[in-house]
């Protein structure tokens, strides 16, 4: 209780961007969509699409409820698990001058602990055997950290904790593995804790110092941090979830579930994360094309809508050929999308302050939101 909170009470943010979205023709549905699960309950939303007629950018509900901080579009929350797609692109940036990061294409298939230290993966099941692409398309069998309940626990009684790996792994360790290393691919959040791993060993440099370098830095993120590592902006939003399960949403801001350690962590816009989108997956000018091709090389999950690729997800394959190429985020407080949609041209940014980690009231509302933005933007 004496701990400074990682987020004090959220400003404004003031930026003036260029907008033209009044003018485009599906403005009034946007409009109307936003407004719909607001009043359902949500927070606060930010939306940054794009297709044939242009963009258009909007945002309603609050950043900051308690203070009464309307949400706009250039407010930063935290994307979750789009620090996954980040760390992907990180991986195959250094690949890109192997000369200069140690890493090569043909250390994907080495196993981890040509790298991490035997004393760091003590206890962890088929640590002599799971290899980094394995870690990266999540067929690893590694138990999910975050789905411990002493983890959480934890996370309850000592909130803004600043986590590290093996504060981490203390909850990994002694675990049997879910099934054995590439015979099946499953979710975890310990598979991109270990590809962070990785890169702090076989490069030398930390891998929050790589991600400011040579993606943050590059493509002109300024409102993207990366948190513990780096301090949040004032203009961050607040985030909320029905702790309790009574509807009756708390802030939650402050409850840090793990950040700084590959798997979440990044806070950003819906400007920042469209201009990453863009470059990697739509203009396709920020990856190679031989690193993007692995990136895309994804295997089926036992969930029929969902591909897995290296730090990426190939989702809605139930729409056929109109699925979409991207990542989701979801923590405790905050809920993300950045997706595209090759075969409309379409993409698909937002950013929810409410968690939809876990079951509450309002996960269906956001579970709903999702499929009507991508059906309005598709039609």
């Amino acid at each position: 209780s004496c701990k400074k909170p990682i987020l004090e009470d959220t400003q404004d943010c003031g930026i003036v961007y260029a907008d033209s979205s009044n003018m485009h023709p599906k403005n009034a549905q946007l409009n109307q969509l936003l407004t719909k699960y607001i009043q359902k309950g949500i927070p606060g939303i930010a939306v940054y699409v794009t297709d044939a007629n242009g963009a258009w950018i909007g945002a309603k509900g609050k950043a900051d409820v308690g203070n009464n901080i309307s949400y706009q579009p250039c407010h930063v929350q935290k994307v979750a698990s789009l620090t996954k797609w980040f760390m992907g692109t990180l991986v195959f940036k250094l690949m890109e001058d192997s000369a200069n990061s140690g890493l090569a294409y043909k250390d994907l298939d080495k196993p981890i602990s040509t790298w991490i230290p035997i004393d760091v993966l003590k206890n962890i099941a088929n640590n002599d055997k799971i290899t980094l692409r394995q870690c990266m398309n999540h067929s690893t069998g590694l138990y999910d950290l975050i789905k411990d309940s002493d983890f959480y626990l934890e996370v309850l009684n000592d909130p803004t904790k600043k986590w590290t790996p093996e504060q981490l792994l203390k909850y990994v360790r002694n675990k049997d593995a879910d099934f054995e290393p590439g015979t099946r691919f499953e979710y975890s959040n310990t598979n991109t804790l270990m590809v962070s791993l990785v890169v702090d060993y076989a490069t030398g440099v930390p891998h929050h110092q790589w991600l400011k370098s040579l993606i943050f830095d590059p493509l002109g993120l300024q409102n993207t941090v990366y948190h513990h590592h780096q301090e949040l902006p004032k203009f961050t939003a607040q985030g909320y979830y029905d702790l309790y399960q009574n509807k009756q949403p708390i802030n939650v801001t402050n409850y840090v579930t793990g950040s700084g350690n590959g798997y979440t962590g990044i806070y950003s816009n819906v400007f920042d994360l469209h201009t990453f989108m863009k470059a990697v997956v739509i203009d396709k000018t920020f990856l190679s094309a031989k690193s993007l091709s692995y990136m895309q090389s994804v295997s089926a999950t036992e969930d029929e809508d969902i591909s897995l690729g290296l730090g990426i997800m190939k989702r809605f394959l139930k729409r056929g050929a109109d699925f979409g190429w991207g990542h989701t985020g979801r923590d405790l407080g905050y809920a993300s999308d950045l997706f595209y949609f090759p075969n409309k041209d379409v993409s698909i940014t937002w950013n929810i302050n409410y968690g939809a980690d876990a079951d509450s009231y309002l996960r269906q509302a956001i579970l709903d939101f999702q499929a009507e933005m991508i059906d309005l933007m598709q039609q």
